[in-house]
Formats: C-alpha cells, structure tokens, sequence
C-alpha cells in the first residue's frame, strides 16, 4: 500500500529513503527509514520537502486552499 495515499502500490512504485543523508542512502539496516510510495506520491513529496523543510505552514496554506477547492466543487 502506498503510505500516504493507502492505495494499491502500482507499477513504478518506490521504495522511499526517508533518510536523506547521502552518506546513509545505502544503508538499509533501519527499516524506519523506508516507506512505500507509488510514483506520483514519491514525487509530491519530494517537491513538498523542499518547501516544508524551511516552511512547515505550506501544509495549512495546502490545506486552506484544498479545502475551498472542495467547498467549490460540491
């Protein structure tokens, strides 16, 4: 299952390091350090660390924004 979305891992689907270090990228002895992402999710997050890294609030501008998108579209 992919862990964000909890849908069927698909074709394509990655193994994340959750780990960035690249001096740990190949150690694979922490299983905590890994989780299932199908391809799009693996890229999503990956593009939202850049920004959450420095700017946790982009979650509740993500949200907010979600959210009217949502409330627009019933």
């Amino acid at each position: 299952m992919d862990t964000i979305t909890n849908k069927k891992l698909l074709k394509g689907a990655n193994l994340h390091h959750k780990n960035l270090d690249e001096k740990e990228y190949e150690n694979l002895s922490n299983e905590d350090w890994f989780v299932f992402l199908n391809k799009q999710t693996h890229e999503v997050v990956h593009w939202l660390y850049r920004y959450y890294v420095n700017d946790k609030d982009i979650i509740n501008r993500l949200t907010n924004l979600l959210d009217e998108m949502v409330e627009i579209n019933k």
